[in-house]
């Protein structure tokens, strides 16, 4: 069973409104790990239950439906809240798919979003089949670049819509998030952000061709 919870008018809650929240979860004797605040895991009816936070969105996951409602419920008396309780849910900006092969995790539907502002025409833009040329004449090439001028970042930043670390930066929240078979992509190309040049402009458009290519490999 997986359920999200939405505590509302809550969205500029900080420090003390976690202090509020974790209160009352406390109450039903629920408290957040020593590792991460915002995770609390615990046992009920001999099964572990998982309960993660982001400011006023809650994630649980649990086997046992009552657990849930007593939790809903307790939560109810303190903040206006909205529920779900599905087999597919969306939870920030991932989905969560529960089946009965087990649980994955995507970003498509956020990746697909992302990908409008640089590939307008998805359908015929190029297959490629890894996120980085694997030619020796790519490293070559990387050992050999020099940094763009001022002018020149211009220029490439309107034609490939974003200057270069805006790119890298979706790209890399993309790669912590879900998508670990970026690593090695957004590990080469992190030496461009200080001094990015056609060459780095080039490859990471490849990695929003890759993404174009696979936008859904879930977790």
């Amino acid at each position: 069973l997986q359920c999200f919870m939405n505590m509302q008018g809550l969205r500029q809650a900080g420090r003390e409104f976690h202090e509020l929240l974790t209160g009352v979860l406390a109450e039903l004797n629920i408290r957040p790990t020593s590792v991460d605040n915002g995770i609390f895991v615990f046992m009920y009816k001999e099964s572990i239950v998982i309960l993660a936070i982001s400011t006023d969105d809650i994630l649980l996951f649990t086997k046992h439906k009552d657990i849930f409602l007593k939790i809903r419920s307790k939560l109810q008396t303190a903040f206006g809240t909205t529920f779900q309780d599905s087999s597919t849910i969306h939870y920030l900006n991932y989905r969560i798919i529960q089946s009965m092969s087990g649980i994955s995790v995507d970003q498509t539907e956020f990746i697909l979003d992302m990908l409008k502002r640089y590939i307008p025409d998805p359908k015929n833009c190029p297959k490629v089949h890894t996120p980085l040329r694997t030619d020796r004449q790519f490293d070559l090439e990387i050992l050999q670049s020099i940094p763009a001028s001022e002018s020149e970042l211009k220029l490439l930043a309107k034609e490939y819509k974003a200057d270069y670390r805006t790119i890298f930066g979706q790209i890399c929240h993309v790669m912590k998030s879900s998508r670990p078979d970026l690593s090695n992509a957004v590990n080469r190309l992190g030496v461009f952000q200080a001094s990015p040049n056609r060459l780095a402009f080039q490859s990471i458009y490849r990695v929003l061709q890759y993404l174009n290519t696979y936008p859904h490999v879930p977790l």
